[in-house]
C-alpha cells in the first residue's frame, strides 16, 4: 500500500506478527516500511513525525547505500555520513545521514557539487598561474558552456556542465580564463592538466557545427 504523509511517498506492508515499525528499504523518493496490521493511520503519522527522523539517521549508519547518484556522465556510490551538506570525494558521493533523495534536493545536490568542483579547479589554476580568477556562476545557458561578463569580472557556467565529464569540465573552464590569457599558456594549461584534450576539441568543433546547422 502507497500513502502519502506531510508530501512524502510510503509504501506500507502490513505486519500481523510485529510489534513495531521497521525500515524496510529507501528507493528513490519512497520510503518502504513494515507495520503492525492494528497501526492507525494516526499511530502511522505520529511515527513519522515523532520517531522516523531519528531511526533515518540509524538505518544510513547501518545500511550504507547500494544506490548511486549520477553527476559528471558517471553514477557512484552513495555513502552516509554526519555532515551538514553533500560532498564528492575519491569517486564517492557522500550525503548528509537521514537524507532521503528526491528529485528536487538531487538538482540542488548536483549544482553543489558542480559549483565545489569548479571552484576546486579554479584554485588549481590560480595558484599555477599565481593570479586571481573571476568570480563564477552556474545557470541554463542555451548554446555555449560558458559567458563571460568583462564588466562584472564574471564566468556563468551552463547547468549542462553537470552531465559531463570532470576532464571535461576542467577543459571548458580552462578554455574559459583564456580570454585573460594567451593562447600559448592556455594550450599548456590544456596539456598539463587534460589527458584528453584533443578529443575535447574534435567535441567542441561537433557541437559548434550543429548549432551553426
Amino acid at each position: 500500500m502507497l500513502i502519502e504523509i506531510e508530501d512524502k511517498n510510503y509504501k506500507i506492508y502490513p505486519k500481523s506478527a510485529q510489534e513495531g515499525i521497521k525500515i524496510r528499504k529507501i528507493v528513490n523518493d519512497t520510503i518502504h516500511l513494515d507495520v503492525p496490521a492494528h497501526y492507525t493511520q494516526e499511530m502511522l503519522t505520529a511515527y513519522v513525525r515523532n520517531i522516523l527522523p531519528k531511526e533515518l539517521k540509524s538505518y544510513t549508519k547501518s545500511n550504507p547505500s547500494s544506490s548511486y547518484f549520477s553527476i559528471f556522465g558517471n553514477k557512484y556510490p552513495i555513502r552516509y555520513k554526519h555532515i551538514s551538506q553533500a560532498y564528492f570525494h575519491d569517486g564517492i558521493i557522500y550525503l548528509p545521514e537521514g537524507m532521503v533523495l528526491r528529485q528536487k534536493n538531487s538538482e540542488e545536490i548536483k549544482l553543489l557539487l558542480l559549483q565545489n568542483f569548479i571552484n576546486s579547479c579554479l584554485s588549481t589554476l590560480e595558484e599555477e598561474l599565481n593570479h586571481l580568477l573571476p568570480q563564477i556562476s552556474i545557470k541554463p545557458l542555451k548554446k555555449n558552456y560558458f559567458s563571460i561578463s568583462k564588466e562584472k569580472n564574471k564566468i556563468t557556467y551552463s547547468k549542462k556542465l553537470i552531465e559531463k565529464e570532470q576532464q571535461f569540465v576542467f577543459y571548458i573552464i580552462i578554455k574559459s580564463i583564456e580570454i585573460i590569457l594567451d593562447r600559448e599558456s592556455t594550450l599548456n594549461l590544456v596539456q598539463k592538466f587534460v589527458a584528453n584534450y584533443r578529443h575535447y576539441d574534435k567535441i567542441i568543433a561537433y557541437e559548434q557545427l550543429r548549432i551553426e546547422d
